[in-house]
């Protein structure tokens, strides 16, 4: 069922340079710089904070389904916090106590989590205990499970890997292995044989060690809806949105300043897309240097007005502040940090195809008018545009 009315059609006022004059007047302009492209990659980590750690197999040893010939296997202790290696979204969280049987859904990987980080998927197996569920938006600071021995497993440890081509509905035996022996942290034991190359005997000692890296640092966690207002004929609903995006990962611009008004963090995050809750979620690292004080946060995506965290906000070194949600209205079409009726009006009514072919659109035009993110620019883009050139709060 379509989610907003029909507040006027577009194809009566494509030509009518009067509209456009008029609806020039009302302008939405705030002062920040334009965000980074929606996709970007994403470095991992080692799923673990401190150590040192005994890697008791890998790669290329420990492994239970044959696809990923990278996996290795991390002894750290019963129960111990498993965390996300990156930040993502978890496509598969499933329970399985079973060995090698044909109805169990991980095939011997015990409790599994998957979790999606763009075209990158990372897996954490044997778990004693899942602590996300599938849909969720997690982070380098979310604890995804705990250390265990379910599944087929000798003892307790955690089986970590990475995939690139997975079937999302079926990622257990699916995809193709992404090496992840290199990541920081890993220390091999280079005079026994390892990483192993899978030739011969396997090492008989443990392979090496690992060092999780220090989350002692001062973080910001932030949570972005980018509309939240639908219109359902007769009624108006708010819900935040948008639903079910098409990029479920983007590229958020955060920037901090100090009370004497100087920029102390300026940096682009990933933010992925949490559909439980329908908003995006990420976290800022500001390091583990940042000065403790008040601050003020502003923060913008692409294709929407930037804006400012409400009041000020007191961020002490060394801890985790959660940030109020924030909603971003959307319509800043040609990333000027201003909705503009004239310029912005005129990309998206290029690339509107509701009833006919568009007459002037690229891709990078498509993507900025299609402002519910659902692959196509119509009346609903439209109506989204109207609102927010009429009601758009920038500071």
């Amino acid at each position: 069922m379509r989610r907003y009315s029909y507040l006027f059609n577009p194809l009566l006022v494509r030509h009518m340079w009067l509209w456009g004059a008029l609806v020039g007047l009302i302008l939405a302009t705030i002062f920040f710089r334009p965000s980074a492209s929606i996709a970007s990659s994403s470095g991992l980590r080692l799923p673990f904070v401190g150590g040192p750690f005994t890697i008791t197999n890998g790669p290329n040893e420990g492994l239970h389904t044959g696809r990923s010939m990278e996996a290795i296997d991390f002894s750290l202790g019963a129960n111990y916090n498993v965390n996300a290696a990156a930040g993502g979204v978890v496509i598969w969280a499933k329970t399985d106590s079973g060995c090698n049987t044909s109805q169990a859904p991980n095939y011997g990987f015990g409790n599994l989590v998957v979790i999606k980080h763009g075209s990158i998927y990372t897996y954490y197996a044997h778990l004693s205990e899942i602590l996300v569920s599938e849909g969720q938006g997690v982070d380098i600071t979310t604890v995804i499970g705990r250390e265990g021995g379910t599944g087929c497993a000798e003892g307790a440890h955690l089986h970590f890997e990475a995939r690139t081509g997975i079937i999302e509905s079926n990622p257990v035996i699916t995809g193709s292995a992404l090496s992840i022996r290199d990541l920081t942290g890993i220390t091999w034991n280079t005079s026994a044989g390892c990483p192993w190359n899978g030739i011969g005997t396997p090492p008989s000692v443990a392979c090496g060690s690992a060092n999780g890296p220090s989350l002692i640092s001062t973080y910001l966690q932030v949570e972005v809806g980018i509309y939240d207002v639908t219109v359902k004929y007769p009624d108006v609903t708010v819900v935040p949105g948008p639903f079910n995006p098409l990029h479920t990962r983007r590229d958020l611009a955060v920037q901090v300043f100090n009370g004497s008004n100087v920029r102390v963090y300026n940096s682009t995050i990933s933010v992925n897309y949490d559909r439980n809750r329908n908003i995006f979620i990420g976290t800022a690292d500001l390091g583990s240097s940042f000065s403790s004080g008040t601050h003020i946060v502003s923060m913008k995506l692409n294709n929407t007005l930037g804006k400012q965290v409400p009041g000020i906000v007191t961020i002490t070194q060394g801890t985790t502040v959660v940030l109020p949600r924030m909603t971003l209205k959307p319509g800043d079409i040609d990333n000027n940090n201003q909705i503009n009726a004239l310029t912005d009006y005129n990309i998206l009514m290029g690339c509107f195809s509701d009833l006919l072919p568009p007459k002037n659109c690229d891709v990078n035009r498509k993507l900025g008018s299609d402002l519910n993110d659902d692959g196509s620019v119509n009346q609903f883009d439209y109506n989204i545009f109207l609102r927010a050139i009429s009601f758009s709060e920038g500071n």
